[in-house]
């Protein structure tokens, strides 16, 4: 499946303090004349209402739990003057209605104008789609997606004859579409059917009748080839979503003649061999989407001619060839192009003029090698350019300090080398920085933190950056993943780390393009130990690697109040002191490393108190005294992740502490079941292992299983 990304969901069974968040938007479209679209704006018109639409709504709102009191105004005979209603200016009728904190009511269907219902984005708790919405006869827009609905979809809808547009994309609820011997949907221009995962692989009968539809969504629904006969007589298709089924490179030929496609997306599926050159007999076509298939060969020269294509997604395929500036001399209005994850090469003369304005470049993962050209630099639209992992060599052109609406910037590991540009200073709305892995030999620039305020992701790590840790940093309240690891940086850690703001809140950042659509990681970090590639959910990552420098002195103890860290990897260098009494203040912790020190005395009692706590390794200093016991600390128990320690004792290392000397213990001992005298802390002591370990796995798949980081990204 590829997701959605739902601004919320609305639970209309639940009466709790989470409500004022919920919302339901209604609109309702009266006159024929009035075009379909959806308001926000609730206007009170100067016309008393229709009384038996009054009384539909009293009943409507006797029906509903108004926690917020938003209904209070629901009072009296204008009901067009209540809040949340508007009426249609020359007839009086409700054309407008938007609720929150409801559930859906039967009185709706009183509302015998309704022609625009949105129920889209709410959580109805698995119930049934109403079988009475299929007495709104004059429904001309349906919209049911990500609303919780579960089961068969009603026959009765079947009786829609007005409606044009139907959304019931409800995100892996597995609704059955029933195969209906008669279906009035002959006015039907838009239907969506994603995100359901059909039980059974093929399509019902009627779909074929639908020759009027223009737009198709059936994305993600466990598909196969056996339906592609189904797409021959729909000529009408401007936009085709098959994303995340099974089809084959059969199917993608059989669409071929339907030459009105404006957007077509196969991407996620079982296409394999060449790209058909065919895919040229779609001269409209402005969105084409490949990605993530079986594909290989050269990309043929028909796909070039595509003059109106503004958006090219072929990325983690295993497509070969070289291309030049010959193969994009016609895509003149081409604005995101996405070929990660392939065998292709690029050579264009250093004099070329791209003839577009991209936005988006995703090339990462690919044979590109030879210096970033200065081309580059008159993309002055981009917003996100991608070429880590490739050969690509010699300093980073001060070319790029022209991209000034960049917002993430990948070019780890390549071979770049030299100092850092001072041009890139110019980046200030940069949002993501990743340059890991390459020869990079420079001290880290002040600029990074006086001038590009608005980093979230700041990788550095394997690179050869030396002197100091500046204050200088600190001056980015909204960093979220500090990686330093594996470089030459010396002197000690600074106090100031205090004010990375975004690390002292549990709460998501706000990296506004964290589903921008692309293949190949935008952040590498190190977690436990492996390197996790990330290309999606970066809000929630919250991270500090030092390891592998020469930083010296203590733990700063500031750092204990950024409590929503989820991995702090100080390991390698030469810190010593005593690890902050008050580490247990990291509640989010997940991963912590403290290996290879100098670090001396006890290991904090208050360390057996973050539940979530995954990945410990404090081997390899000079910590003395009993091992901890107790509560998340009893969960981690290879000997490994003390050793190197020669005044540690007690469990589970093998020698006993002397008498008189015991484990200390933050909280009650959990038995092997993991239950305790008190229900409270058998809960966290439970919920916390679970949880870390349930979201270490899916993390895992997410990042690693090509399919799925592909599917929920999209």
């Amino acid at each position: 499946m590829y997701p959605r990304n739902p601004t919320g969901h609305l639970n209309f069974l639940d009466t709790t303090p989470s409500l004022p968040f919920l919302f339901l938007f209604i609109t309702i479209l009266v006159a024929s004349q009035i075009p379909f679209g959806c308001t926000r704006q609730v206007h009170s018109s100067n016309f008393t209402c229709i009384e038996s639409e009054r009384q539909a709504l009293l009943r409507l709102r006797d029906s509903l739990t108004d926690e917020s009191n938003r209904l209070s105004s629901w009072i009296g005979e204008d009901c067009c003057s209540w809040d949340g209603i508007s009426c249609h200016k020359t007839t009086g009728y409700v054309v407008t209605l938007d609720l929150r904190n409801t559930y859906l009511s039967p009185s709706l269907v009183n509302l015998t104008n309704l022609r625009y219902l949105d129920l889209s984005l709410n959580n109805f708790s698995g119930i049934r789609i109403p079988t009475y919405l299929g007495l709104l006869k004059d429904l001309r827009y349906l919209n049911l997606s990500d609303a919780g609905f579960v089961g068969e979809v009603p026959h009765h809808l079947g009786n829609l004859s007005h409606l044009r547009y139907l959304d019931i994309d409800l995100e892996g609820c597995r609704l059955v579409v029933p195969h209906l011997l008669y279906v009035n949907f002959t006015s039907l221009s838009s239907l969506k059917l994603s995100f359901n995962q059909f039980l059974n692989p093929t399509l019902p009968p009627w779909l074929r009748n639908l020759t009027g539809l223009q737009d198709l969504g059936l994305g993600a629904n466990n598909l196969d080839d056996k339906v592609h006969d189904t797409f021959r007589q729909m000529t009408s298709l401007v936009n085709l979503d098959l994303g995340g089924n099974h089809f084959d490179t059969s199917t993608l030929r059989s669409i071929c003649n339907i030459s009105s496609l404006t957007s077509l997306d196969m991407s996620d599926n079982e296409l394999q061999g060449s790209i058909p050159s065919e895919i040229g007999q779609f001269p409209q076509l402005t969105v084409l989407k490949l990605s993530n298939n079986r594909l290989n060969d050269t990309i043929p020269y028909s796909l070039w001619q595509l003059t109106k294509l503004q958006a090219l997604y072929i990325g983690a395929n295993a497509l070969t060839g070289v291309l030049s500036e010959h193969h994009f001399a016609k895509l003149k209005e081409l604005k995101r192009l996405d070929i990660s994850l392939n065998l292709l090469s690029l050579h264009v003369s250093s004099s070329w003029v791209p003839p577009f304005q991209l936005q988006y470049i995703g090339m990462g993962s690919n044979h590109l090698s030879g210096r970033i050209h200065l081309c580059l630099g008159n993309l002055r639209n981009l917003r996100i350019l991608h070429l880590g992992s490739n050969s690509l060599y010699g300093q980073i052109p001060g070319s790029l300090g022209n991209l000034g609406e960049l917002i993430i910037l990948q070019l780890s590991k390549n071979r770049f080398d030299g100092k850092l540009p001072p041009s890139m200073q110019n980046l200030k709305r940069l949002q993501s920085l990743d340059l890991g892995e390459n020869r990079i030999a420079d001290t880290i620039p002040p600029w990074i933190g006086e001038r590009l305020s608005d980093l979230e992701f700041l990788t550095l790590q394997s690179n050869n950056f030396h002197g100091g840790i500046s204050n200088t940093l600190c001056q980015l309240p909204y960093l979220q993943v500090l990686n330093l690891a594996h470089n030459d940086l010396s002197g000690s850690i600074p106090h100031c780390f205090k004010n990375f703001t975004a690390m002292e809140s549990t709460e998501p950042g706000t990296f506004q393009y964290s589903n921008y659509t692309y293949h190949d990681p935008i952040l590498h970090n190190f977690k436990a130990g492996i390197e996790l590639e990330y290309s999606k959910n970066m809000e929630s990552v919250k991270s500090i690697s030092l390891s592998g420098n020469n930083l010296v002195g203590e733990i700063p103890d500031e750092i204990m109040g950024l409590v929503g860290l989820q991995t702090l990897n100080l390991s390698k260098n030469h810190l010593n002191g005593r690890i902050p009494k008050n580490i247990g203040n990291l509640k989010q912790l997940e991963t912590l490393d403290l290996s290879m020190n100098e670090l001396r005395g006890e290991i904090p009692p208050s360390l057996s108190s973050i539940y979530s706590l995954s990945f410990l390794n404090l081997s390899y200093n000079k910590l003395s005294g009993p091992i901890p016991s107790g509560n998340q600390l009893q969960t981690l128990n290879d000997p490994s992740t003390y050793e190197g320690n020669i005044g540690l004792c007690g469990k589970p290392l093998l020698n006993s502490c002397p008498a008189g000397e015991s484990p200390t213990e933050n909280g009650p001992v959990l038995d092997d079941k993991g239950h305790t005298e008190s229900d409270f802390s058998w809960f966290y002591a439970g919920f916390g292992p679970g949880f870390s370990v349930g979201a270490v796995g899916v993390v895992g798949i997410l990042q690693f299983k090509q399919s799925w980081r592909y599917a929920l990204f999209k």
